[in-house]
């Protein structure tokens, strides 16, 4: 892999040359939507700085502009670009901003040595290809607009950005490996100038990514984003569903570019993502772990600037924080791949210790609008569970627990197989997870259990009756909508729920919508809101807003009994290729929490 910073350069000289792809200690910045801005509307002083101000340390080593939302690929109009409260004035006739300001901010970044990309995609836009011709006459677009091409409609001026980014989100998955191949193609033919251009992607961490494992698995990329946030599998869940082993497999597998660059990507604060923020020293842990581990580790990404810089914490802020504890190892240049044991392998059993909860728990579910209701429950407990005493009646050595034997402590939980067993009484309580055997029981920590889809795990069941693996259920398909839905759970009774709603087709989400949406029994809906975190669809109506009026609304109403209620969303403004609704609320401490499935959760649209 062609480099152009000698590998041999000391830690010290490193930071004068610039950004090294190969180096496992760089972080990545969103800059663009002004997060922070969308969470706190009424403290305008600490919105997002211009993006010069963030390149005066050498905190950051790759900036992301956000974003494109709007691709207008196969005719004539210009694409469209949103900046938040950065840049208000557009090209004529068209949604292409005018920001000739950028230019001297990513001039000086660039001559600092680090990288400018631009991020296609985002939650909100409409965006998509219709076929692999549109794909790469975008691509002469875009590298006409913002890279080394020639246009009157030049956006950033004479700025010349080192590559573009991919945060795909919705839509259809067609033409997106065209188009970064037809770039390619662009950067080999365009590089007597001796600057090198990237092509980074943002997949949401349950691997293969919906949208984009195509691209990532015929096309070269350099860096991938991974979300290790809004999902199972995120950072919050580390190392329980943790699952950058998956995407370190995908990497030795079936990436095109063996050398290909891995950042997990977090959240810059506890506002700036519905799920997944952690805290500095808990950040420290994991990175401490993870960088050294993982052959393909490249850094850290981070959602947003606004978000990041923003976090204080005892170093200064989260981001600096993040960066201190990657340089810390600093390793540039190949490394020997882990063994197998290293990188695909996760405890089987949970550790024999108890402790409180202190993290939230977190399950995913996923169908399609309209798909048929199964009789699934997922439960898990949250509460603490002290240490037992020896004397008490222990279960089995073989975990198998018989219905009606003897137990200890009240309210133990643990798991067998597709049931679960609670110590009722002085008596195992032995319950299915799901009676069509869809979900299985799963330790969860030293605390608890969850029941989930196997998703191809081991299901660990008793002589009698047993099957080796669950299936998952196939949704239902639609036109219209995929809908996830992912909840965590607290110590204090407390849920938060995320609903996300994604376009299936290139065509966003626009209208009026109903959400019918059934709460298991026990559950006390507090809020219903949309995750501003995830970027604005408006620009601002002036330089005292964010982003101007509400991009969506978002009501709720209950209907029938306290279970049952209807959110409704207004789209019609503006539209969107994801939506994301967050419920928060309140269950029984009498009995586990029971999480929202998506089957329960009936998107309609009201024409």
């Amino acid at each position: 892999m062609v480099l152009w910073v000698v590998l041999a350069l000391a830690v010290l000289t490193r930071c004068a040359q610039g950004f090294d792809l190969s180096c496992k200690s760089n972080l990545a910045l969103y800059w663009g939507q002004n997060s922070y801005g969308a969470s706190h509307p009424s403290d305008p002083s600490n919105w997002e700085k211009p993006l010069g101000e963030y390149c005066d340390d050498d905190t950051v080593d790759v900036f992301v502009l956000s974003f494109l939302h709007i691709f207008n690929a196969g005719d004539d109009r210009l694409p469209g670009t949103n900046f938040a409260n950065h840049c208000n004035t557009t090209f004529a006739n068209s949604d292409l901003l005018h920001c000739p300001h950028f230019e001297a901010d990513i001039k000086k970044c660039q001559a600092k040595g680090k990288k400018v990309l631009l991020s296609l995609g985002g939650a909100a836009g409409s965006y998509g290809f219709a076929n692999d011709n549109e794909a790469v006459d975008f691509a002469q677009t875009v590298w006409d607009l913002f890279m080394g091409g020639e246009s009157d409609n030049r956006p950033f001026g004479e700025a010349v950005l080192d590559g573009i980014d991919l945060d795909i989100e919705g839509g259809s998955s067609v033409g997106y490996s065209a188009f970064v191949d037809a770039l390619r193609q662009k950067f080999i033919l365009n590089n007597a100038t001796g600057q090198r251009y990237y092509v980074a992607a943002a997949p949401q961490c349950p691997y293969p990514d919906a949208y984009l494992d195509t691209v990532l698995s015929t096309s070269w990329v350099d860096m991938v984003f991974v979300q290790f946030y809004n999902n199972y599998c995120g950072v919050n869940n580390y190392p329980r569903a943790f699952n950058f082993d998956e995407w370190q497999q995908w990497a030795d597998t079936k990436a095109v570019n063996e050398d290909v660059s891995i950042f997990m990507g977090i959240p810059g604060s506890s506002t700036a993502a519905s799920m997944g923020y952690i805290e500095a020293s808990r950040l420290q842990t994991i990175i401490q772990e993870v960088q050294p581990k993982y052959r393909s580790f490249g850094g850290v990404m981070m959602w947003d600037a606004s978000q990041s810089y923003n976090n204080r914490v005892s170093s200064g802020n989260y981001a600096t924080f993040a960066k201190q504890e990657l340089n810390k190892l600093d390793q540039c240049g190949a490394s020997q791949p882990p063994t197998p044991s290293e990188t695909t392998s996760k405890p089987d059993t949970p550790a024999t210790t108890t402790s409180e909860v202190t993290t939230p728990i977190t399950i995913t579910t996923t169908t399609t609008a309209d798909a048929p209701v199964t009789t699934t429950t997922t439960t898990s407990v949250p509460e603490p569970v002290t240490t037992h005493d020896p004397t008490e009646p222990q279960p089995p050595a073989d975990g198998c627990i018989e219905d009606g034997s003897p137990c200890g402590t009240e309210h133990r939980f643990l798991c067998q197989g597709y049931n679960y067993a609670e110590c009722v009484h002085g008596q195992w309580l032995v319950r299915p997870c799901s009676v069509d055997k869809s979900t299985a029981c799963y330790p969860l920590g030293t605390s608890g259990i969850y029941c989930d889809f196997p998703n191809g795990r081991l299901v660990e069941t008793c002589p009698e009756g047993a099957h080796a693996l669950g299936q998952l259920t196939t949704p239902a398909s639609t036109d219209v909508v995929t809908t996830t839905v992912q909840t965590e759970v607290f110590p204090d009774h407390r849920f938060r729920t995320l609903i996300t709603m994604r376009a299936r087709d290139n065509a966003p989400i626009r209208g009026h919508w109903r959400l019918a949406i059934n709460l298991p029994d026990g559950q006390t809906l507090v809020s219903a809101n949309y995750d501003v975190s995830k970027g604005a669809s408006m620009r601002p109506t002036s330089d005292d807003t964010p982003y101007g009026e509400a991009s969506i609304n978002v009501a709720a109403s209950t209907t029938g009994d306290d279970h049952s209620l209807t959110l409704f969303a207004d789209l019609d403004e503006h539209p969107y290729m994801a939506m994301y609704l967050v419920l928060e609320g309140r269950y029984s401490s009498q009995q586990p929490y029971v999480a929202l499935q998506a089957q329960d959760v009936r998107p309609m649209l009201d024409h």
